[in-house]
């Protein structure tokens, strides 16, 4: 089928082509309904991507209804609407036999990519294993989140301690902010902690507790917390979670650093006090399902989260935007 997409073709440059998509065998093609970005757009955006050459589609958070059906894909017919995360796990290789789907081997062999276009292609695995039918009164816009915030539960379930507990978020963009709000519904004491005083006046105004952070914390200058997750990728921060760690917690590294960087701290105070230094990366099954239940329930405040609706046409201006440090996260409506 002959639409239009967005490719990037170098950084920071982007052009609407004409493209043809069709669905292989066990694919789905989906009209694109909602399309969010993300910090791996701004990421690729910026400066390419080493597995996606230019000229590349880009954009994974979407939902939609689906177009054609490939042969032999079953469980959804045409005008199906859908909610898809980008990936699923081949469930044969080592780390998913010992459940740690998020480890596949192969899993982004076969991906959700290339929402920022009228039709987005749904491979084979991920049409029968992760794509599920969209209640009619959730908006597109809020399923398209059901990635990101299966990101946040699978953090959550290996970082969080049971609740109720004390839990700070370093970071209040986009990420912090799910987090934030999934750990309050969840029980937990939340302080979101950010450099942007417009970002915290959103989460003041949902009535979280807030700091205005610069630098790092020395020890004594914050309340300690059982769990920190840290949403923004900055080595002062690394740095800030593990002096407000309280004895027994977790600091779960959930934003994805730079390739090669050095963290320190005081081993022996990571000895004594009983801490854990935890990474998260990605998702399994259990943890998207747990997200589109989540989302289903619509019990999360996440008006505050989708900035604004644009057209497909200006979404170079909605990539301006966010690079301008404005918003939280867009959504792209192809129309």
């Amino acid at each position: 089928m002959r639409h239009r997409a967005y490719l990037l073709t170098a950084p920071r440059r982007l052009e609407l082509a004409e493209v043809e998509t069709a669905p292989g065998p066990g694919d789905l093609l989906v009209r694109v309904r909602a399309a969010l970005t993300c910090g791996t757009d701004t990421k690729m955006y910026l400066r390419g991507h080493a597995k996606f050459p230019f000229p590349s589609r880009f954009g994974h958070e979407m939902s939609g209804t689906v177009e054609a059906v490939g042969e032999g894909a079953g469980g959804f017919a045409p005008g199906d609407a859908v909610m898809v995360p980008v990936s699923a796990p081949c469930l044969a290789c080592d780390p998913c036999r010992r459940g740690r789907e998020n480890l596949c081997t192969t899993l982004f062999d076969a991906k959700v990519w290339g929402a920022f276009a009228e039709f987005c292609l749904i491979p084979a695995r991920v049409a029968a294993l992760q794509t599920f039918p969209k209640p009619k009164d959730l908006p597109f816009a809020e399923a398209a989140l059901l990635d990101p915030l299966a990101s946040v539960l699978q953090a959550q379930d290996s970082a969080a301690p049971p609740s109720p507990s004390r839990l700070l978020v370093l970071g209040g963009g986009p990420m912090g902010y799910l987090h934030a709000v999934t750990a309050r519904h969840h029980g937990h004491a939340v302080t979101v902690a950010d450099l942007n005083s417009g970002r915290l006046e959103i989460f003041q105004g949902l009535g979280f507790s807030v700091i205005e952070a610069a630098g790092a914390w020395e020890d004594g200058a914050a309340e300690a917390f059982d769990a920190v997750m840290e949403c923004s990728g900055a080595p002062a921060a690394f740095a800030s979670g593990l002096r407000v760690l309280a004895p027994g917690g977790t600091l779960c590294l959930f934003a994805g650093p730079p390739a090669g960087q050095a963290l320190t701290f005081d081993s022996a105070a990571l000895h004594y006090k009983h801490q854990r230094v935890a990474g998260s990366f990605h998702y399994g099954r259990m943890a998207v399902s747990a997200a589109r239940a989540l989302l289903v329930e619509r019990t999360l405040p996440l008006g505050p989260l989708l900035t604004g609706t644009y057209p497909l046409e200006q979404f170079p201006l909605v990539m301006e935007k966010i690079l301008a440090g404005e918003g939280m996260k867009y959504v792209i409506e192809p129309g």
